[in-house]
């Protein structure tokens, strides 16, 4: 378990982390000391997802909860043609404490954390926790006009059975991501 706000409050602390290709798919950068049990799984949820990139899904969200650190992960994976091998990818990773989730109103700000790399050199900027601005966080989303349909049945999947993955046909990655944020916003 992690702190999650610092006295200065500057906001809640969020832990991040890197996976990429460098000689295999890996732990590239991490802001916080990750479990063996929690290497394993980040290390398969950050791979590419099925065995080709499919168009309009060059980019997609994965969260899933992480329970030896008390926490949830939120990440974003990018294709990464530039790489030497084909389906490589990049994935960024927000560990978001369980405890901070009450605080965070609107989960959705966490969406303009996300930086893919720019290539294959890599800063330190992935080994530093972020500050989510507990003012974005505050927030409603007032101009997301939401498809309160997809919303309903969405929460409806989620809490029939929280144990298993919501899995729907979409036509691209970001078709849904507006009602996903909203349904975990509201989850706490």
């Amino acid at each position: 378990s992690f702190p999650t706000r610092r006295s200065s409050d500057l906001g809640l602390i969020l832990h991040q982390a890197l996976h990429g290709y460098s000689e295999g798919h890996r732990l590239l950068e991490s802001s916080i000391s990750i479990p063996e049990d929690l290497k394993r799984l980040m290390l398969r949820m950050s791979d590419l997802s099925g065995i080709t990139v499919a168009k309009g899904f060059e980019d997609y969200l994965t969260g899933y909860p992480l329970h030896s650190l008390n926490a949830y992960a939120l990440a974003r994976t990018w294709y990464a043609p530039e790489m030497p091998r084909p389906g490589c990818v990049w994935t960024h990773t927000f560990i978001v404490p369980v405890a901070a989730m009450p605080q965070i109103d609107n989960l959705s700000a966490v969406r303009a954390l996300f930086r893919r790399p720019k290539g294959r050199l890599l800063s330190d900027a992935y080994s530093r926790p972020v500050f989510l601005n507990h003012e974005l966080t505050d927030q409603p989303d007032a101009e997301l006009p939401l498809d309160r349909i997809r919303l309903r049945a969405f929460m409806l999947a989620h809490y029939k059975d929280q144990e298993q993955p919501i899995v729907v046909g979409a036509s691209g990655s970001h078709e849904y991501e507006d009602v996903i944020f909203a349904l975990w916003s509201q989850k706490w």
